[in-house]
């Protein structure tokens, strides 16, 4: 019986094509975050199939490989390593030898391994297959991982490609409402930079600001939303903790006169998208991506240059 698939070592992508190095398109806010991928090498092209039979029979290659966990790592061992010998296989992998010989056969017969005096090596196309059904893996790991975001980001008004980055996703969690909230605290405490777009009003993030522009005397750009800014006016805690920040000489505090489509944090070193949800957080994502540095700071600055001063709204 075939093995579980727990995965295959993977190829690293090629940078994705964009216009300004950082993941965004050249039209501002306007990419869907999945655009983007390997980009071919000239003379790399492989045809694909055209035909509902040929599609067939490339789809029952990859359930082949894809069902044996000993198949993928023998490939992988051939294209890193190769030419091995059975026994090669067997030290590598501590599998019963008729196991790896079966593979190995099913390998061969696939046309993605030969034989030759008793080794064992990847042909090109063995070595195809490793490339793109790396891909694939990559692929479908990422998918899953960013679903939750793109199930409530507008595509429409993110132009950053979050498909190539190093991302941590935290969505809600009914054990724990206020996991979202400490995340973003978390974030806050002990940075010594900040730029921020504030689309909804969160007494414990404000707090956090408030400690870090007063105590550590950190460097604040905040813009918010006009219901926000009322809310700062109205609450009496608000209005104390706005006071201080622009009696701050390292804070500033703006009015934009619209709507975010998400929450944003700037950091030092680490970018935060957030995501809402009919008035709700929906998913937060976290990444010390330089590309997402660029967008963050690009972007704050954007509306920050449209929108008013506190202190004059």
């Amino acid at each position: 019986m075939d093995e579980a698939t727990e995965g295959a070592e993977v190829d690293e992508r090629a940078e994705e094509r964009t216009s300004g190095g950082d993941g965004a398109t050249e039209t501002e806010r306007t990419d869907g975050g999945t655009a983007g991928g390997a980009t071919p090498q000239v003379g790399s092209e492989r045809p694909t199939p055209t035909t509902a039979d040929e599609r067939s029979e490339a789809i029952a290659a990859v359930e082949f490989l894809a069902r044996s966990e000993t198949r993928v790592r023998i490939l992988d061992a051939l294209v890193e390593s190769g030419p091995l010998t059975r026994d090669d296989f067997q030290r590598r992998f501590d599998a019963a030898r008729t196991t790896v010989q079966r593979n190995l056969d099913a390998l061969v017969e696939q046309g993605w391994v030969r034989e030759r005096n008793r080794e064992y090596d990847a042909t090109q196309a063995g070595e195809w297959v490793v490339e793109d059904f790396g891909h694939l893996v990559r692929t479908v790991d990422t998918a899953s991982e960013l679903a939750p975001v793109y199930e409530h980001v507008d595509t429409g008004a993110v132009d950053l490609n979050l498909r190539h980055m190093d991302v941590s996703v935290t969505t809600p969690d009914p054990a724990d409402p206020l996991k979202m909230i400490h995340e973003q605290v978390t974030h806050i405490e002990g940075a010594e930079y900040l730029r921020m777009l504030f689309p909804l009003t969160c007494a414990q993030a404000l707090e956090a600001l408030h400690q870090q522009v007063t105590e550590a005397g950190a460097d604040l750009e905040l813009v918010v939303t006009p219901a926000v800014a009322e809310n700062l006016r109205s609450e009496a805690d608000y209005r104390e903790q706005v006071a201080d920040l622009q009696a701050a000489e390292t804070a500033s505090l703006w009015v934009y006169e619209g709507q975010f489509p998400y929450y944003l944090g700037r950091y030092a070193d680490t970018v935060e998208l957030g995501l809402v949800d009919d008035g709700q957080p929906a998913a937060l994502v976290a990444t010390e991506d330089e590309r997402a540095r660029r967008w963050a700071e690009r972007t704050v600055e954007e509306y920050r240059t449209e929108a008013t001063p506190f202190e004059q709204w």
